[in-house]
């Protein structure tokens, strides 16, 4: 069903989808860093086509509030190296993680992807996103097959940790294609058992508490908003059994995977921890801030941290928390800037959410945003260091998407 859009004859039209689809997917393949460089070229090339030929259509889809408090959140960003404790170190942190990911990606795709109808986008999100896991199955089974050669036991070394950020990202497309193609059928059921099965090994293996816990929240906000009870009541009974066989695990504690699994605070998150550090550092100077930066983040806190004999650890690791690091860097403006765009960018998926129910596939598209931003943004970056350059690929998807679902909502009224 989702499959039908791409094969016609009008592959002009279709080219676009076909640049994000493919950027989207390299996002997962890890070293083939040309082949995703050379995807953001063409992208930023058919951008400027777009806005030579008509630039008033073309950056029509960010006339919404979306965009303006994102707009207000980079502004704050910049504002952050204007009142930098170290400029330089702050340029340089700035980079890539804001120039060349969040500004550049949620500008390039909403362009790009503006005369293909909303339908298509949803296509091309859930195809690039599901063939993007896949990829993150295949990369990780390798290392495990390296490991394997080298010795070493599975679940006992963390070698698998960079992946989970993929895995955080494509956990929900599962679910949301789960309710396009759902059967009651036994290979329907078996297939969903078996990608879950796998996707939940694959997690458990990179020793990312912080994924686990999104993947959870990211679970059961779809089974409510999907009214999956089956497998609501599936996911608990499972949840309920690994916690009764880990608590009659005799000696959790020697195992990596099960001594991390009791953990209450891994990396000793407060009072003098990662977490309870970086809000003493902050609490220090909260309405100016110092610049942005996790390397001025850790220039600060290292030599802080001779006068503090109650901070645990001698050496930063980072604020592990991505409105602390916001708050650090931009001051208090940067913090209100992050709440707002986070609250309004909720908002404004559920309600393009709702506005899209009458097509399941576009609805799905707009869930799997929302959701997988929720379990990224808000989740996970309460507990970890998480990339900034990856929540520009959630914008740019949804002020896209949610541009073509009002646009064609309102032709469907006139």
């Amino acid at each position: 069903m989702i499959f039908d859009a791409f094969y016609n004859k009008k592959v002009t039209k279709n080219l676009p989808l076909y640049l994000v689809g493919a950027f989207i997917m390299l996002s997962f393949a890890g070293d083939l860093t040309r082949f995703k460089n050379l995807s953001v070229i063409l992208m930023a090339a058919t951008t400027i086509y777009f806005l030579f030929h008509n630039y008033r259509t073309a950056l029509a889809p960010f006339k919404s509030t979306l965009s303006l408090c994102l707009l207000i959140f980079i502004l704050t960003l910049f504002y952050s190296l204007l009142i930098s404790t170290d400029p330089q170190l702050s340029i340089e942190n700035f980079n890539k993680p804001i120039l060349n990911g969040l500004l550049l990606f949620s500008f390039l795709i909403p362009v790009v992807l503006h005369k293909n109808t909303a339908v298509q986008i949803a296509i091309m999100i859930l195809l690039s996103v599901a063939m993007g896991l896949l990829i993150t199955y295949t990369r990780d089974l390798l290392i495990y097959i390296d490991d394997y050669q080298n010795g070493i036991i599975p679940f006992t070394a963390r070698t698998h940790r960079n992946l989970s950020d993929s895995y955080v990202f494509c956990f929900p497309v599962i679910l949301c294609l789960w309710k396009i193609y759902k059967k009651n059928s036994l290979i329907h059921w078996g297939v969903l058992l078996f990608t879950s099965i796998i996707t939940i090994v694959f997690m458990l293996g990179t020793f990312a508490r912080g994924a686990w816990l999104a993947a959870l929240v990211m679970s059961a906000i779809i089974f409510i908003i999907n009214k999956e009870k089956a497998l609501a009541l599936l996911g608990i009974s499972t949840l309920i059994c690994g916690a009764a066989i880990l608590l009659s695990y005799k000696n959790a504690h020697e195992y990596p995977l099960t001594r991390k699994m009791e953990q209450t605070s891994s990396s000793n998150r407060y009072s003098g921890g990662t977490q309870g550090s970086a809000l003493e550092l902050i609490l220090q100077n909260p309405i100016k801030g110092y610049g942005f930066g996790n390397d001025l983040f850790n220039q600060i806190y290292n030599s802080q941290v001779k006068n503090r004999p109650d901070w645990i650890y001698k050496k930063s690791l980072g604020p592990h928390n991505i409105f602390l690091s916001i708050w650090f860097a931009a001051g208090i403006a940067g913090l209100v800037a992050l709440i707002l765009l986070t609250i309004i960018t909720i908002n404004y998926a559920f309600k393009a959410f709702i506005a899209s129910k009458d097509n399941v596939i576009t609805a799905q598209a707009i869930l799997f945003l929302m959701v997988s931003f929720i379990g990224w943004v808000i989740v996970r970056g309460s507990f970890e260091n998480v990339y900034l350059n990856e929540i520009g690929i959630y914008f740019g998807l949804l002020i896209a998407l949610t541009f073509r679902v009002s646009l064609e909502k309102t032709r469907k009224t006139i």
